[in-house]
């Protein structure tokens, strides 16, 4: 039993009375719970939410008399402590829905690879039922494997046969891709047509429409990356230049305090940006597992980007520090004089000293293994098609194998060549698989390796069924491929956002300068230059985040895009007063 359903239990315990009150008010509340394959009572998890919606609303009257009564807070404010039960009365009513979401999302990602290996399997001689209790042996796969769980249990506790069980399960589960295929295939088979061939074909046509989504998936991406064009950019750019603008009218009539820029560019600018990643991540499709290796070398470099920021970054507006930390302040400020450029501008070195050390590293790592894995998956696409004209002048698929191991297919190669030497050693397909699944880390290519051993080691490895599975892997990487040219032009937006707000903030401060000096008025304009650069270089890093987010759809990716967004910084700042010098007229 987990946790939601021990909690639901207790509540129910206590607090049965509200169930039926809530499931009143809220009438889809069991049918998506039962879509979100939670398997809890519906007048239990009704119990629940009334329970923690009625502490909630208990502990908003107490604080709301705690604040009004004993602080002094007026009345109006102190009321908004009752907006935490509404609040938490919604989210649980949502949470119902949005585990469904989740797990229609991740069935979308997971059913054309799993309806891939049924077919293939399935030219093998091997039933539906027994292919997806063999995908429970592996854990490339976690939705399906716990559909096969729920399979398992229905065929062997409840005696129901495994044709039933798979259409009673895709009835339930949010997933139309599935549900049609479920149902085909058992009308097929009691009708007594080829189920292998329509498996196949079935699959190809999830495939078609996978494409189709991909494209919809680059749309999507498009609109959202405008979107924070408009909103994260646009609204930065602005917000800087009313800054610049209120620092060049007199004291009295000035219109942005320095509280008030500091607190929305450090934390509400940073904030959309990460709410326009977490949107991002919301609308793409995931693969159940993930490279995380480059996020290692941000955990490794992250203990010595927080002692560079106390070294190169907190002396500018701490001078306590500066005593303690003169070799470090030195070495900055020697950095900014070999640049040429002026005092101010060590500020926004203290920031971007830091976040080089914190993304550097990743941002390398990232490159080699992105690039080694797509060139793996292109390999093994390569590696099938050949082994199935191999294997059609009729030698055995381990002969086929280790044929093959003699020619070039990249990084694959060399993954290759040790498995041939295992197979020739009779090493068990399991051991193989467990090896191939330490060396590959893209998902797409442990699928296809894992269908092809196992086809092999079941299913015998007939021409036909290793014909299936090259033109599935050859569809994946299609897709894959559609995929990355749909969102590769979308880099430029970001890109053309950081361009503009770094050029109009430069340009405008000269302006600014040189208009102070026509006008007579003395401003410390290394001192603004402190205060102002700073955020404006740590934005322009979270650009970065955000383009290899909605671009590439890995929050790694964007490690490289911040880097090279703070170099592109660097040499703006060094060029800044040529390009203010010419656009601006002279003092």
């Amino acid at each position: 039993m987990g946790f939601l359903s021990r909690a639901s239990a207790t509540a129910y315990n206590y607090f049965g009375w509200l169930g039926p009150l809530i499931l009143k008010i809220f009438r889809s509340m069991p049918d998506q719970l039962k879509a979100s394959g939670k398997g809890v009572f519906p007048e239990a998890y009704a119990a629940l939410v009334g329970m923690l919606t009625l502490i909630s609303a208990v502990a908003s009257a107490a604080l709301f008399l705690f604040l009004w009564l004993a602080m002094g807070v007026i009345m109006q404010l102190s009321a908004m402590v009752f907006t935490i039960p509404v609040i938490t009365l919604l989210l649980l009513v949502v949470y119902p829905w949005l585990s469904t979401k989740a797990l229609e999302t991740a069935l979308e990602a997971e059913i054309p690879y799993a309806a891939a290996y049924i077919s293939v399997m399935a030219a093998g001689g091997i039933s539906p039922y027994s292919s997806l209790q063999r995908i429970r042996s592996v854990k490339l796969m976690p939705k399906m494997t716990a559909v096969a769980g729920l399979l398992d249990v229905h065929v062997k506790a409840r005696g129901v046969d495994p044709v039933s069980a798979l259409e009673k399960i895709a009835e339930e589960l949010p997933s139309r891709e599935f549900k049609e295929l479920v149902q085909g295939y058992s009308a097929t088979l009691r009708m007594g047509g080829d189920t292998t061939h329509y498996l196949v074909r079935r699959t190809e046509m999830i495939f078609s429409r996978q494409e189709a989504k991909v494209r919809a998936i680059a749309e999507r991406m498009a609109m959202l990356a405008e979107a924070y064009l408009a909103v994260g950019i646009l609204l930065a750019l602005g917000l800087f230049i009313m800054f610049i603008i209120s620092h060049a009218l007199p004291l009295e009539v000035a219109l942005f305090g320095v509280d008030t820029f500091l607190t929305v560019s450090y934390f509400i600018l940073p904030f959309l940006s990460i709410l326009f990643i977490y949107f991002a991540d919301m609308l793409q499709p995931k693969y159940p597992t993930a490279d995380y290796r480059p996020y290692r070398f941000v955990l490794f470099t992250f203990p010595i980007f927080l002692f560079s920021v106390m070294a190169f970054f907190a002396p500018t507006f701490i001078p306590q520090l500066t005593p303690l930390l003169w070799p470090f302040v030195s070495a900055r400020d020697e950095l900014v004089r070999l640049l040429g450029l002026e005092r101010g501008f060590d500020a926004a070195f203290g920031i971007i000293i830091p976040l080089l050390i914190l993304l550097v590293p990743a941002a390398i790592a990232e490159i080699i293994y992105s690039s080694t894995e797509k060139n793996i998956l292109t390999g093994v696409t390569r590696f099938l098609r050949e082994m199935v004209e191999v294997r059609k002048t009729g030698l055995t698929p381990e002969r086929s194998i280790e044929s093959l191991s003699r020619r070039k297919y990249g990084r694959f190669s060399k993954i290759l060549r040790t498995v041939a030497g295992k197979i020739a050693w009779g090493t068990p397909y399991q051991k193989i698989h467990e090896y191939v699944q330490r060396s590959v880390r893209h998902w797409v290519s442990k699928v296809n390796l894992y269908i092809l051993f196992d086809a092999i080691e079941v299913g015998g490895g007939t021409p036909e069924t290793l014909e299936a599975l090259a033109r599935f892997s050859e569809q994946m990487e299609t897709i894959e491929y559609a995929k990355r040219a749909g969102l590769r032009p979308l880099l430029i937006i970001p890109y053309i956002g950081a361009f503009v707000l770094i050029f109009a903030a430069l340009v405008l401060l000269g302006f600014m300068k040189t208009s102070l000096l026509l006008a007579g008025r003395v401003l410390a304009f290394d001192a603004f230059l402190r205060l102002f650069l700073p955020p404006l270089v740590l934005n322009i890093a979270m650009m970065g985040l955000v383009a290899g987010k909605i671009a590439e759809e890995r929050l790694a990716a964007g490690f490289k895009h911040s880097v090279l967004m703070i170099l592109v910084t660097i040499l703006a700042f060094v060029l800044s007063p040529h390009i203010a010098a010419f656009l601006t007229p002279p003092a």
